[in-house]
C-alpha cells in the first residue's frame, strides 16, 4: 500500500473520473490489489494503511475481505467489475485465517456491506 502514492494521480485523478468524465460511455474495468496494515514488523514502505486517501475518491471502489469465502468472492467481483477497484486485503489475515471455500466460481457484492453484528 505504500507504494500507491507512486500512483495516486492515475488511481483517482484518472481511472477514477473516466467513467464520469465519458458520461458513463466507457467503463474502466481495473482492479489494483495491495496488501495493507501495521503490526507485521515488515519494513516501514510495507505497512501504510492510505485507504483514507482513497475512500473519498469518486468513482473508485475501495473493499477489504473480512475472510477466506469473502476474498474470493469479491476478488471475483472485483475482476468483472467495470468500474476501477481498489482490493485491500490486511497484512495480518493472510495466513492468519483458514477456512473451507467453494472450488466453482461465486461472487459477493462489492456494492452492500455485510453486517456481522449490530451495535
Amino acid at each position: 500500500m505504500g507504494f500507491t502514492f507512486e500512483a495516486v494521480d492515475s488511481i483517482g485523478g484518472q481511472m477514477a473520473r473516466n467513467r464520469f468524465r465519458f458520461s458513463g460511455k466507457r467503463a474502466m474495468p481495473i482492479t489494483i490489489r495491495t496488501p495493507f496494515g501495521g503490526g507485521t514488523h515488515t519494513a516501514e514502505m510495507h505497512a501504510d494503511n492510505l485507504e483514507n486517501y482513497f475512500v473519498g475518491t469518486p468513482g473508485l471502489r475501495v473493499v477489504t475481505p473480512a475472510n477466506p469465502y469473502d476474498a474470493k468472492g469479491m476478488i471475483i467481483s472485483a475482476v468483472e467489475n467495470n468500474d476501477p477497484v481498489l482490493f485491500m486485503e490486511n497484512l495480518k489475515l493472510y495466513r492468519s485465517m483458514k477456512d473451507e471455500i467453494p472450488e466453482g466460481k461465486y461472487t459477493v457484492p462489492l456494492d452492500t456491506a455485510k453486517v456481522v453484528r449490530e451495535y
